[in-house]
């Protein structure tokens, strides 16, 4: 495929009056867009300027999937992010993905040059998507695009940008659909898995965008998990968890059976995530309070999500150092190796946008008395939340699956 990439609105010699009348719309769009961007019906209603300083409507990209990140040159993430975003482009970029980058200098001051340094710093690095000019994206000065971004997609706590490579992930109607943070990589879930998802690549003409899902097409975003698959070999409409058999951590098939009539939360573990230790910190503290009331809490490690894992050497360590942990052997939660058990909650509990990939390490299910998926949870969301759900799952004895 051609990585050529022509930019938009070259510098021109001669000036013409219908250029002249052009620029000062687009300058009129511009101010009018920095009073008025909390009534944008998406990002089509912005007009950015390109690196070269010239104005750029949005709506260029009309009908694409976009990814909006703020970069910077002299970050610890540079290198790594870089050379990811240009393999997404490289890999969809005929397939309708467009890749905004957007130089800030709020962070540690890590984008100081000027256009011509940038320029030539993003050439270094093969980049071909689009780079506009530098912005500011927090505090009162920040680029009205950025505000509206940060509107619909709020972050973790507050909805400032927290640091470089913050990622808007935009459908092709122009709607934020997801926010991910500097430390989660482009190329894994969720980013590269929603990517792979949409466009999918035997027949990713039917994808209208990555989060157009009708419940009257409920595989569709799963397509790579279960349109490619035997319908009779995973038929997940009946049954519970217990009707599932897993490996232990020497090897041998545990039948889930064994924890009928317990509460259980279901959690895909990693060991060198950026969300470990607080997750195991709190789960460890649920597990300890309730566990005598029938709470029980299974791992499943999982190297699914930028190699966080490191190996049943790992889990074994956890299961030492965390016996009120039930810990299992290394599985797959997405792709065609997913475990037949984590196809099975996925099925019952989709997530966001109906949607039943796993975003990320530390996703829980939680399961009722009788086997039955009732609750999933994100890395991110409360633990308090989760805690009401245990005590009045715990208080309830007679809950019955809903098959």
């Amino acid at each position: 495929m051609s990585l050529l990439f022509r930019r938009l609105l070259p510098s021109t010699v001669v000036v013409s009056s219908s250029l002249i009348f052009q620029s000062k719309s687009l300058s009129s769009t511009t101010n009018k867009m920095a009073e008025d961007w909390k009534n944008a019906k998406s990002v089509y209603d912005f007009t950015v300027k390109d690196i070269k300083g010239e104005d750029v409507s949005l709506e260029k990209y009309k009908g694409f999937v976009l990814i909006i990140v703020n970069v910077a040159s002299k970050c610890g993430y540079t290198s790594k992010h870089y050379k990811e975003l240009v393999e997404l482009d490289e890999k969809y970029r005929d397939k309708g993905l467009r890749i905004l980058g957007f130089p800030c200098n709020q962070f540690g001051g890590q984008e100081p040059g000027d256009a011509e340094s940038i320029c030539s710093f993003t050439a270094k690095k093969n980049v071909k998507f689009d780079i506009f000019d530098k912005v500011d994206v927090n505090g009162n000065d920040a680029h009205p695009l950025w505000k509206y971004l940060k509107s619909k997609q709020g972050g973790l706590l507050i909805d400032s940008i927290k640091w470089n490579f913050t990622k808007f992930i935009v459908d092709k109607d122009g709607q934020p659909v997801e926010r991910h943070a500097a430390n989660v990589s482009p190329l894994t879930a969720p980013i590269s898995a929603d990517m792979s998802q949409a466009y999918d690549p035997f027949d990713w003409q039917t994808s209208r965008s990555m989060m157009d899902i009708s419940e009257s097409t409920p595989f569709k975003y799963d397509k790579f998990e279960f349109e490619n698959s035997n319908s009779d070999e995973y038929d997940y409409t009946y049954g519970n968890v217990y009707d599932y058999t897993v490996q232990n951590l020497d090897g041998q098939e545990v039948c889930l059976r064994k924890y009928a009539g317990q509460v259980l939360i279901i959690v895909n573990y990693a060991s060198t995530c950026g969300f470990t230790y607080d997750n195991v910190c709190n789960l460890s503290e649920l597990s300890k309070k309730y566990r005598r009331q029938g709470l029980t809490i299974l791992m499943f490690p999982s190297n699914d999500f930028f190699q966080n894992i490191g190996g049943n050497t790992a889990a074994e360590i956890l299961a030492r150092s965390h016996p009120e942990f039930e810990v299992f052997s290394q599985i797959c939660v997405n792709g065609k190796d997913t475990h037949p058990f984590y196809r099975f909650l996925k099925y019952k509990l989709p997530g966001a946008f109906k949607s039943k990939s796993i975003k990320w390490n530390f996703t829980k299910f939680i399961i009722d008395r009788n086997g039955c998926p009732v609750k999933r949870y994100s890395t991110k969301d409360s633990f308090q939340d989760i805690e009401e759900c245990i005590q009045q799952l715990l208080m309830d004895q007679s809950c019955k699956c809903d098959d």
